[in-house]
C-alpha cells in the first residue's frame, strides 16, 4: 500500500518578498536606503524574523572597499529606529534557501547588468535582484523595472508620512 501522498516532498511554505526601507544618515547627509526582504508565510514582515539581503562597499570603519554581501538572517524589522516601512513586492514558490541561494549566486558586483546611468548601489542591486526574478517568472512587479525604482521611492515617502502622524506599527504597503 502506497501511503505518500503526491507532492508532499515538495511542498514548502512561500515567500514573502518585498523592500525594506530604512532612514539613514551619514556626514550628515540623509537618504533612504533598501534592503530586500523575505519572510516564510504565515509570518509578516512586522511579526517574525526576516532574511535581509543588501550589498556594501563600506567596512566598519567606513573606509571604502570593493563591494560584498552583506546578508543576515533573524533580523526583526520592527526593532529597528531607522525603519520606515515594507514595500510588498509579492509572493515567490520556492523554499527559502533556495531564495538564498539565488541571490548569493548573483555576486555583490555589477558585472554585466546596465543600471540604467545609476551607477552601480545597493539600490541598483535590489534592483537587479527584482528584475532577474521578474524575467525568470518567479516575481511579478506591478511596474515596468524603468518605473520600479520610482514606485518605491513614491511608496517610502507615503510610509514615512504615516510613521510620521504617530503611526506605531510597521507600514507594509504593496507596490
Amino acid at each position: 500500500m502506497n501511503t505518500e501522498r503526491p507532492g508532499l516532498a515538495e511542498s514548502h511554505p512561500d515567500i514573502d518578498i518585498g523592500i525594506a526601507l530604512f532612514r539613514r544618515t551619514e556626514h550628515e547627509y540623509s537618504y533612504t536606503h533598501w534592503a530586500l526582504v523575505s519572510v516564510e508565510r504565515p509570518h509578516t514582515y512586522s511579526n517574525a524574523a526576516v532574511h535581509l539581503y543588501q550589498i556594501s562597499n563600506h567596512d566598519a570603519s567606513g573606509a571604502k572597499v570593493p563591494w560584498f554581501t552583506d546578508f543576515s538572517r533573524d533580523v526583526m524589522l520592527s526593532l529597528d529606529p531607522t525603519i520606515i516601512g515594507v514595500v510588498h513586492l509579492g509572493t515567490v514558490d520556492m523554499p527559502q534557501d533556495h531564495l538564498d541561494q539565488y541571490i548569493t549566486e548573483m555576486g555583490a558586483g555589477q558585472s554585466t547588468y546596465n543600471t540604467r546611468g545609476l551607477g552601480w548601489s545597493n539600490t541598483s542591486f535590489i534592483i537587479r535582484i527584482v528584475e532577474t526574478l521578474s524575467d525568470a517568472g518567479i516575481l511579478e512587479i506591478p511596474s515596468t523595472i524603468g518605473q520600479f525604482r520610482f514606485n518605491i521611492q513614491e511608496t517610502g515617502a507615503r510610509m514615512e508620512l504615516m510613521r510620521n502622524w504617530g503611526g506605531d506599527s510597521l507600514p507594509i504597503l504593496n507596490a
